[in-house]
């Protein structure tokens, strides 16, 4: 405890600043205690905290004690423990939640009749009560002592506070353990046994919360799951293992796998021979009949084993659903090209890939953005984690939510009974491709949003969040900027999203492309046996081709090429054939190397990024400047309205 001359300099103190005089430059009084006195007559004025500031009561009270109700049940028996330990008898304990409410106290009951302005339901902050331990905890997160006459309320001069921070198992801040006794009866060993008591309520949070997330695993891995200890007694289960074996619910104390399977096989057996089981295909001998099931185990280092079992047929459908949603199918490899412009942009890739950030994929359709985010994410830190794709602008608008969230079992009518997870939960730890990104109603961007910067996820109709750690790869052929102008799109999200943005040029920028993706298409052409290259002058009709569509495009042009020829040379008049459906020009018109719309939009964004300099302009299209010229003509720019003036 400070001592005596302290705390009479610190009275002193608190009346001058009561009466609003000042303390001088070095008061004595400890700066921490200075502030939040300070803050106190900021909220409350020069009174003591008064009756008309009343406890929460009634069903307000209600609710408050059910949100806390963990916190409660898990600090109860500590703070009656460490009472008894106690040595003085003039001790109260309270216990209050992170918003500073009183939640239960445990003292003495001569004691406890005094603090009726420390009641159950009474508001302990600051801006309620002044300065004390439970606002002083609150405010600095950290276990704190306030003595006599350092507390705001007057009332409070003769006791001693000291409180310390209860967290949950992941170390959320969720409330305050403190101890008040008469100021005599302060000990030097006080704060270390109050500390004790909150270390041992946080190590209850932490085992609580091990064991729901267990029982959470089991949930997410798809139910089924049994724990047996090594001698064969049954730890733990879920739901679905309960039902296959035909256990009740709630489990009996202390369930032995003999007792529900005749001679506790195979389970016994796999126990001793402490292996692990890959999937397969038992008969178990239940006191019920027999049940067919596939069965996996696998041991842990103190013995026991942990199963998992499924209807027949279930593993390998998971595993096939699993293998057709995750996994990164291309990698940069798969990306063909040796334009200078695809280069610049496979090196950003590679540069995203390896720093796990939120990337955008700009550019027209066709143009290979989801072969970059697959490769993106094959090459960066979470490429065993999985990797799931959403169409956003394949969805039924009223769809898009449900598929990104999920939702709860009977969420609404038509849903699966079991519930289902949304994309975001699938993605977990790995990456989520947004592609068509600008298409997504304006009532799921909110809810994506809000879930990029929480990192939580809750399903639609449930009442509980999930934690969720995903990177976003989103991809749009739109201008989202001016969807953003046109209040299409939200500006914030475009920001959260447009963290490393990478455009992928249109096909028609990339002349030296054209010939090797051509190759490169052919020698993958299917139901041909023919063709086996192309004539220079074929070569060179597709080289002239505004190509709209892109990659896509030429891929099919390609293979409908390849299937058309009548010898193993490729014609010019094949390839004339096959692009007289095409949606662009005619190859020999003087407009067919640009797109009316997107190209001089394009071409008018990088001579203002560039303020009217061709030649940095050709260096970032990958270009000579004699092609960008030509270019700049066909679309009537000039790029000398583009320079500063």
């Amino acid at each position: 405890m400070k001592d005596s001359s302290y705390l009479k300099m610190v009275a002193e103190e608190w009346r001058l600043f009561r009466d609003g005089i000042p303390l001088g430059s070095s008061p004595t009084v400890r700066r921490l205690i200075l502030d939040s006195w300070r803050r106190s007559r900021d909220a409350l004025g020069v009174r003591d905290p008064i009756a008309s500031v009343l406890p929460l009561r009634g069903d307000e009270l209600t609710r408050k004690l059910d949100e806390n109700r963990e916190l409660i049940t898990g600090a109860r028996p500590v703070m009656e423990q460490y009472r008894a330990l106690l040595q003085s008898t003039n001790s109260v304990f309270l216990l209050a939640s992170s918003d500073g409410v009183i939640l239960y106290r445990h003292g003495a009951p001569g004691i406890i009749a005094r603090m009726e302005h420390l009641d159950v339901g009474v508001v302990a902050t600051e801006d309620r009560e002044g300065t004390n331990g439970i606002s002083l905890c609150i405010m600095e997160k950290r276990p704190v002592e306030v003595f006599g006459p350092e507390h705001y309320n007057a009332k409070d001069h003769s006791w001693c506070c000291v409180s310390a921070p209860l967290r949950s198992g992941n170390g959320f801040f969720v409330g305050v353990l403190t101890v008040i006794l008469p100021l005599e009866e302060f000990h030097t060993h006080t704060t270390g046994m109050l500390v004790a008591a909150a270390n041992n309520i946080n190590a209850r949070h932490e085992v609580r919360d091990l064991l729901d997330d267990q029982q959470a695993l089991f949930e997410l891995c798809g139910g089924g799951v049994l724990l047996l200890d090594p001698q064969g007694g049954i730890k733990s289960t879920d739901a679905q293992a309960r039902a296959l074996l035909g256990l009740p619910s709630p489990p009996r104390q202390a369930e032995d796998i003999r007792d529900i399977v005749r001679g506790g096989e195979p389970f016994l057996s796999l126990l001793k021979r402490r292996r692990n089981v890959p999937p397969r295909e038992v008969t178990l001998e239940l006191e019920t009949g027999r049940q067919q099931c596939e069965l996996s185990a696998r041991m842990t280092p103190g013995g026991s084993m942990a199963v998992r079992l499924s209807p027949p047929g279930e593993m390998r459908r998971r595993a096939a659903e699993s293998d057709e949603r995750t996994g990164a199918r291309y990698g940069f490899e798969d990306i063909i090209g040796s334009s200078p412009a695809l280069r610049r942009c496979l090196d950003l890739a590679r540069i995203a890939a390896r720093e796990d950030v939120n990337v955008l994929l700009l550019g027209e359709s066709g143009t290979g953005k989801e072969l970059f985010a697959h490769a993106v994410h094959g090459a960066g830190p979470r490429k065993r984690r999985p990797f799931i794709i959403l169409n956003c602008g394949a969805i039924p608008r009223e769809l898009v939510q449900s598929e990104l969230f999920g939702y709860a079992p009977g969420a609404f009518t038509g849903a699966v009974r079991e519930g289902r997870s949304g994309r975001f939960e699938q993605a977990d730890g790995g990456t989520l491709f947004l592609d068509e990104i600008g298409e997504m109603p304006q009532d799921a961007q909110v809810s994506l949003l809000r879930l990029i910067q929480n990192g939580e996820v809750s399903r639609i109709g449930g009442r509980t969040s999930l934690r969720a750690d995903v990177r976003i790869i989103a991809a749009s052929n739109r201008d989202l900027r001016q969807a953003v102008r046109e209040g299409r799109f939200r500006e914030d999200l475009f920001h959260r999203l447009n963290v490393f943005p990478i455009h992928i040029p249109p096909l028609r920028e990339r002349d030296e492309d054209i010939a090797i993706l051509a190759r490169h298409f052919l020698r993958a052409r299917h139901g041909s046996r023919r063709a086996e290259k192309f004539s220079p002058p074929a070569l060179a009709l597709l080289k002239r081709h505004c190509w709209p569509g892109n990659v896509r495009e030429l891929e099919n042009i390609v293979r409908r090429a390849a299937l058309l020829a009548s010898s193993p040379l490729i014609e010019p008049a094949v390839i004339s054939a096959c692009l007289e459906d095409s949606l662009s020009p005619p190859a020999s018109s003087a407009s067919a190397r640009e797109n009316p719309d997107a190209g001089r939009h394009r071409l008018s964004e990088l001579l203002a990024r560039h303020q009217g300099n061709v030649r940095a302009a050709a260096d970032a299209l990958g270009v000579s400047r004699s092609t960008l010229y030509g270019r700049l003509a066909r679309s009537g720019l000039d790029p000398a309205a583009f320079r500063p003036r």
